[in-house]
């Protein structure tokens, strides 16, 4: 792949990521002013899984399957590229 190729998917989905965090970040009531309003907005993250999930069981533990594995492929990946 040629490297201007190769720069210009790498912003894209930048851009794309960025799009998609601020959207996120306006769902649950926009990001928290001061320190005060952190815990409140990490819960508000930390549930919002479960309104974005599918209504239907299968496809919510599918979502909920495909959400862990992804986290754990980032976790290992930090912690190889850590050591």
């Amino acid at each position: 792949m040629p490297l201007k190729t190769l720069f210009l998917a790498l912003t894209v989905i930048a851009v794309a990521s960025q799009l998609l965090l601020r959207r996120a970040t306006l769902a649950l009531g926009g990001a928290p002013a001061g320190w005060s309003g952190l815990p409140r907005f990490v819960a508000q993250a930390a549930l919002s899984p479960w309104i974005y999930a599918p209504a239907d069981r299968r496809r919510r533990l599918a979502w909920f399957a495909g959400a862990t594995l992804l986290a754990g492929a980032l976790a290992v990946r930090a912690y190889m590229t850590g050591t």
